[in-house]
């Protein structure tokens, strides 16, 4: 491993001070550093690269992401695209995604130079289709949000299988998520919190109007399908990781189905999803 990216979220590194001390530690170290054309200005020095995003991801092994979960979601599809790992540093508040803390960013030369070992994360592959052809594909790493657009008013949705309708919902939208997700938008309107290294596909409804209303989980392998059916003047929306929006008419198929690749990330012993849980709950509520 020689090339490492570094990408950053300059909300939560304003200064990039962060961002300049682990590019300057990772040079030192003997690895190269690639940073990208936008913040070239700030690393004058010939020993670092700079390069488009994408080109990043095509040239170096492993990509450091500084930042939060958001930062992690903005490259889960290049990441997943050239099967590149990830090292998150949270420099956030949650940060269920990444693996060690802004206090912690000296341990980054000890990871680089140990016999890594990665944990594979479920992605989900969300397209779709308008008269039989496909028009937009994109891939999820915490969930796909069928919802309504501008009107405040709840979407019918149908929810297919393989053979047939499955349920059919009255509501604000749908959550199809992946066990990483399940933590994110999905727990927030009731989802249970599954093990992100299991492989299924949650379905939860967002504030649907009925006395009642449960997730549904589903084995990875199984192909979803929805279809909104009575939103007027077309408006309702498929977001993917929250950023990702596309805008979807009433006779339009979203199929959503397991990706057949995976989002490696680097695994720590000390980083345990169980623990990050506990003290991310705790912390909520409190004063800052």
């Amino acid at each position: 491993m020689k090339n490492i990216g570094i990408i950053v979220n300059n909300k939560k590194d304003p200064k990039f001070k962060n961002f300049k001390y682990v590019a300057r530690i990772i040079k030192d170290s003997g690895f190269c550093p690639f940073v990208s054309n936008e913040y070239s200005g700030i690393f004058p020095e010939r020993d670092y690269i700079k390069t488009t995003l994408e080109d990043m991801f095509k040239k170096c092994s492993m990509v450091i992401a500084l930042g939060g979960d958001g930062t992690f979601l903005n490259v889960a599809d290049l990441a997943v695209r050239y099967d590149v790992a990830l090292l998150g540093v949270n420099l956030g508040t949650l940060g269920y995604l990444a693996q060690i803390d802004r206090t912690e960013i000296d341990r980054i030369p000890e990871i680089l130079k140990s016999n890594l070992s990665f944990q594979k994360r479920m992605m989900l592959s969300a397209s779709v289709y308008r008269d039989n052809k496909k028009i937009y594909e994109y891939s999820a790493l915490n969930d796909v949000v069928v919802t309504r657009s501008a009107v405040l008013k709840p979407v019918s949705i149908d929810l297919y299988g393989e053979s047939g309708i499955i349920a059919d919902y009255f509501c604000d939208g749908l959550i199809f998520s992946t066990p990483t997700g399940s933590s994110a938008y999905s727990l927030s309107v009731g989802g249970p919190i599954m093990d992100p290294t299991m492989e299924a596909i949650l379905v939860s409804a967002i504030s649907p109007h009925t006395l009642s209303s449960h997730s549904l989980v589903f084995n990875a392998d199984k192909k979803l399908e929805c279809k909104v059916s009575s939103s007027k003047n077309n408006n309702s929306l498929i977001s993917v990781d929250g950023r990702h929006v596309f805008f979807i008419q009433n006779s339009d198929r979203v199929v959503i189905h397991k990706n057949n690749k995976y989002l490696r990330l680097v695994q720590l012993s000390d980083c345990d999803f169980y623990t990050v849980l506990k003290n991310k709950f705790s912390s909520r509520g409190k004063r800052r």
